[in-house]
């Protein structure tokens, strides 16, 4: 074989390598770009979730501040109560 039958195939051998090497890069680069926004959309979703959770757990602590005092009304209308049957016996 002379060198100017092997150069065609050096060459398009090279650039078929080439080019596969450019394609799986980009193929890469996509990839890498895609789990990119997911885990950004991660992110943002677990701070909406942590948001939501904080604000029901403050929810919560409201209303059993506020069943707390009905409570203890209860119970200071229930002590009057007693203290009124007590005298009148």
């Amino acid at each position: 074989m002379e060198a100017k039958d092997i150069l065609p195939v050096v060459l398009s051998t090279l650039l078929t390598g080439v080019s596969s090497f450019l394609g799986a890069s980009f193929t890469f680069v996509r990839k890498v770009d895609k789990l990119e926004i997911m885990l950004a959309n991660l992110t943002t979703q677990s701070e909406i979730q942590y948001k939501d959770l904080k604000s029901s757990i403050h929810d919560m602590r409201v209303e059993i501040v506020r069943l707390d005092k009905e409570l203890q009304n209860v119970k200071e209308r229930l002590r009057v109560l007693e203290e009124k049957t007590k005298t009148q016996r």
